[in-house]
Formats: C-alpha cells, sequence, structure tokens
C-alpha cells in the first residue's frame, strides 16, 4: 500500500520545552523529515481524501488547527466574544481546559481489537496526519451538547465555556459535558492529564467573590485557576488581560536584556539594525493575538504599553533616559503601541475575520472589505 518514499523518513527529535530533564523521552518532540516524492504522494491522497469533506461541509464550525481559512487567532476571538457575551448576559461561567496526552493506537483485527500505547509520541512532519485527527475531533465537536455549554478546539486543545444562571447550573452543566466528553475519549482510547487540565470561574458580577465548582476528571480534581493560557493568550477570570500584558512585559524585558547586551546606546549593532529588530521581532511578539485583547485599550493598558515601548525606544535613538517618550516615537516615527495594537485589531477582525467592529465612534463593516478564501479541493477522476 504504501511506498519506499512515504516509508523512508529522517527523524530529528527537537527540545520540546526549557526546564524538562534531557534523559526523558517526552523533553523531545520528533519532528520527521520527509524525502520531496513521499510529500507529494502524500499531498495528493490528502487532496483526494479532502474533497468530499470539504465539498460536503462535514467541518465543525468550532473546529480551528489544520483546517482551511481557520486560525489561531479566529479562535481566540471567538471565545473571548462567546464569553464576554456570558458577561454581558449576567451569567455565572466556568471555562475548562482539557489536555490530552497518552494516546493509544487501536486497530481491528480478525482476533479482536487490539490497542498499541504510544509512550514516545507519533512523529511530526507528514501531511495526512493532521486530516486523520480532524476525523476523529470532528466527532466530538458535531455532538449536541445541552444548552449553555460551548466547546471549540484547535488542533487537540479543547476548551468549554458553560454559562448558566446560577452556580449549581453551571456545576450540574459541567459534570454532563464532562462526561459526554469521557464517552468520546473513551471510545478511541485517549487519556485526559489531571495535572495539565485546569478550569477558571467567570463570575456574573466582575467584582463578586471567587468560588471553587469542584470539578473532577475520573474522580481527580482539577486545579482552579486565576488565569488560563489558550493559543498564547493568558486569559484571566477579570477579563481584563492584565495577566497577558504582564507577561508580554516580562517576556520583553528578557529580550531587552539581551539586546543590550549586543548593541548599548554607543556600541554595537548599528541604529538600523536595531530598528529592524524591533518591528520584526518585539513588535510582533507584543502584537500577538491583539484581536482578542485590543479592542477596548484602557488608559492603564496605554500606559504599561508606553512603558514596553519607550526601552526598545531609548536603545534605538540613544536619547538620555531623560527623553519623553512621544518625543522618542515621533523622531523615529514609530507609532505607538496602543495605536498599532488597535489598528491591527480592526485589520484582522474586519479582514481576516470578517466582522463588524466599532472603535471610537467609528464603525468598520465587513462588507467594504475583500477577503481571500482558499479552496483548492477538486475532485480527481
Amino acid at each position: 500500500m504504501f511506498t519506499d518514499a512515504i516509508e523512508s523518513r529522517h527523524n530529528c527529535p527537537i527540545p520540546q520545552k526549557k526546564g524538562k530533564p534531557k534523559s526523558e523521552t517526552k523533553s523531545y518532540r520528533p519532528v520527521s523529515l520527509l524525502p520531496t516524492l513521499g510529500k507529494i504522494l502524500e499531498k495528493l491522497l490528502l487532496e483526494r481524501l479532502n474533497f468530499p469533506f470539504w465539498t460536503n461541509n462535514l467541518q465543525a464550525a468550532n473546529k480551528y488547527g489544520f483546517t482551511v481559512n481557520k486560525s489561531s487567532e479566529g479562535a481566540i476571538v471567538d471565545f473571548i466574544d462567546e464569553t464576554e457575551m456570558t458577561r454581558s448576559t449576567k451569567q455565572h461561567a466556568l471555562v475548562i481546559s482539557l489536555d490530552i496526552k497518552g494516546r493509544q493506537v487501536a486497530l481491528n483485527t480478525p482476533q479482536g481489537p487490539a490497542t498499541l500505547p504510544q509512550h514516545g509520541g507519533c512523529p511530526q512532519g507528514s501531511c495526512t496526519d493532521p486530516a486523520f485527527w480532524n476525523l476523529v475531533a470532528n466527532e466530538v465537536l458535531a455532538q449536541s451538547w445541552p444548552e449553555g455549554v460551548h466547546l471549540q478546539a484547535f488542533a487537540d486543545d479543547f476548551i468549554f465555556l458553560i454559562k448558566a444562571l446560577t452556580k449549581a447550573k453551571v456545576k450540574s452543566l459541567a459534570n454532563e459535558a464532562l462526561n459526554q466528553f469521557k464517552s468520546w475519549t473513551a471510545k478511541h482510547n485517549l487519556e485526559i492529564s489531571a495535572d495539565k487540565s485546569n478550569y477558571m470561574h467567570f463570575n456574573k458580577n466582575r467584582n463578586g467573590p471567587r468560588w471553587s465548582a469542584g470539578i473532577r476528571w475520573e474522580g481527580n480534581l482539577l486545579k482552579r485557576k486565576l488565569s488560563i493560557k489558550y493559543q498564547g493568550v493568558f486569559i484571566d477570570d477579570k477579563l481584563n488581560f492584565a495577566t497577558h500584558l504582564s507577561e508580554l512585559k516580562n517576556k520583553t524585558l528578557n529580550l531587552y536584556q539581551k539586546i543590550k547586551s549586543i548593541a548599548a546606546s554607543n556600541w554595537g549593532l548599528n541604529k538600523n539594525i536595531r530598528r529592524k529588530i524591533y518591528f520584526t521581532v518585539i513588535e510582533r511578539i507584543l502584537l500577538y493575538g491583539v484581536p482578542a485583547w485590543a479592542n477596548n485599550i484602557t488608559s492603564r493598558q496605554q500606559r504599561l504599553l508606553n512603558s514596553i515601548q519607550r526601552k526598545f525606544l531609548l536603545n534605538i535613538t540613544g536619547a538620555y533616559s531623560t527623553s519623553p517618550t512621544t518625543a522618542l516615537q515621533v523622531i523615529e516615527g514609530i507609532t505607538p503601541l496602543h495605536i498599532k495594537a488597535q489598528m491591527e485589531s480592526i485589520l484582522v477582525r474586519v479582514g481576516r475575520l470578517r466582522r463588524d467592529c466599532n472603535w471610537e465612534g467609528s464603525s468598520f463593516f465587513k462588507s467594504g472589505f475583500s477577503a481571500t478564501k482558499f479552496s483548492s479541493y477538486h475532485s480527481s477522476s
């Protein structure tokens, strides 16, 4: 069935995360480097597989990873919009993030079903693996869920938003939804890591008291968090993104210290290279996920963004530390971060995600922008 072009590959282990012991297999992410002919053959198979899948509109609307015309930005914005709608209707809500671990290979044989635990992980790099996973994930996303339960997925990251008028109803819906999700994981021999899975509570009153829902998975109590990281954006229980901006500040401060070690005010890299580093690295890190958190920037967030940008402006210009931030922005022609964030937020929401948007009394409508749609799937005779 498979040719040598597909079966031959070069596995390249790449360190996964900092701080993990190098002696453990899980500390590495194996990536398969397939030959060109193998990639071409897999693409042909994938084209044929996806044609009936897309033409018959079988893809779940709330599935984002490995999906045409879907992105992490869309996943974040949809979830934030759903959460803000819950807050506007004065309902209690729970966010439950589930992490899948310990995958198994299950096969039906003449002697009965056989399973093989995958402790070492599956090498990444195949073109068809995401399509096969979509078939599995689509099954649970397409199910009928109780009213007040919202489930969405990006690749193998699943997140629930459960809302109701009372805390008791929220707990009841959460247990019902998890039991339904558990039947799907049992069917496909998937396990949930209780250590990495957690939940967060949104009070219907912004300043209301925090409470513990006591959510369990197979008898293990899930951890309650004050903020959950979803697709690179920290969502806190106040929905003001203070945690996210604080993390951005710490991350960019670390980068700033590294840049200073190779480029001070009067030695090191020249000014043009420093500007390029700022625009291509620093600014892109700071503006990630802006459609979610930069829709309504407060004055406090504006001051924080200015303080982050100021360090890099001083490094680029070599000016005195007493120089006003606004003067540095004008001299270098660099747009203030809060304005750039709001500009990109509108551009992504209206132009890419096709949503109407308002900003400081001005309305932007998706009908006034053209969008690129990718639909390259076609039948093969």
